[in-house]
């Protein structure tokens, strides 16, 4: 396996984790209160930032 198809591989299991986490927080938060919802929003924010960052990325790699 390359690198780049590893690179790849690992955003998208690292935004599927964070996105679950944000939907679980959201679902059923761990603490009653803020704490669960700043959780939940942080890692919403971390798997959209994961997102761009895939497709940056991809078209890095399309280039080399």
């Amino acid at each position: 396996m390359s690198i780049k198809i590893i690179h790849i591989f690992t955003i998208i299991l690292s935004i599927m984790i964070t996105a679950y986490y944000s939907f679980f927080q959201f679902s059923t938060p761990s603490n009653s209160g803020l704490f669960s919802t700043i959780s939940g929003i942080v890692s919403l924010f971390l798997s959209l930032g994961l997102v761009f960052y895939m497709f940056s990325i991809y078209k890095k790699f399309k280039i080399i």
